[in-house]
């Protein structure tokens, strides 16, 4: 199957290759902003649908029109729970403003360039002594690869 047989709401549409799914959406978004979705509940096996939004325009437009479009009635899961369920145990994306303000502003702090390069340093960092480690006391198997270069890797 390509991504143009499969609807974004088919979960065997998110496990076909990045570019196939970057094509299909593609075509959505010339089609127009929203596109009405089927899917099939995995739970109820029941079939339902909803409206993708699938131009960045729209997105935005949307976000600053939280009384005109509601994620905190659970318009944006599948899977939708009921909305006083949706407020206890939905996620921050299900989150209208002023909570949803409140809670990015909180999280935004650790996802800027320079928060996520540091993660990123003290990962590559960590690997490598890790990496290194095993090879000086040549606990691999494929060391050969060790012995070819300044880096296991």
């Amino acid at each position: 199957m390509t991504g143009e047989d499969l609807s974004i709401g088919d979960a065997a549409f998110w496990h076909l290759p990045l570019s196939a799914r970057m094509a299909r959406f593609a075509q959505l978004r010339e089609l127009g902003p929203f596109i009405r979705t089927p899917f099939r509940d995995a739970v109820t096996e029941q079939e339902g649908e909803f409206f993708a939004v699938t131009r960045y325009g729209e997105v935005v437009e949307i976000s600053r029109r939280p009384l005109d479009f509601c994620s905190g009635k659970g318009s944006t899961a599948i899977n939708d729970l009921p909305s006083d369920a949706m407020e206890f145990f939905g996620s921050f994306i299900v989150m209208d403003n002023p909570r949803h303000s409140r809670q990015r502003g909180i999280v935004a702090r650790a996802f800027t360039p320079r928060k996520l390069q540091e993660l990123l340093d003290s990962v590559e960092r960590i690997c490598a002594e890790v990496i290194d480690g095993m090879c000086e006391r040549g606990e691999l198997t494929w060391s050969r690869r060790c012995r070819s270069r300044s880096r296991c890797w």
